[in-house]
């Protein structure tokens, strides 16, 4: 059975200074920042979780 991809919103700050952000589907969080830094190069990247049924709080 295949395991449902994730949504991710993926933020990745190279080294030269560039700053990408920008959010898809992966297998895992870590498969997210594996595509950032084959998109980006070395940096730092962080891949957060987007959870779509959390309900706004007042």
């Amino acid at each position: 059975m295949t395991a449902p991809l994730i949504p991710c919103m993926v933020k990745m700050y190279g080294i030269d200074g560039a700053a990408h952000q920008y959010t898809g589907l992966f297998r895992s969080t870590f498969a997210a920042v594996e595509d950032a830094m084959n998109r980006f190069g070395n940096g730092v990247a962080f891949a957060t979780p987007l959870n779509q049924t959390r309900e706004a709080q007042a």
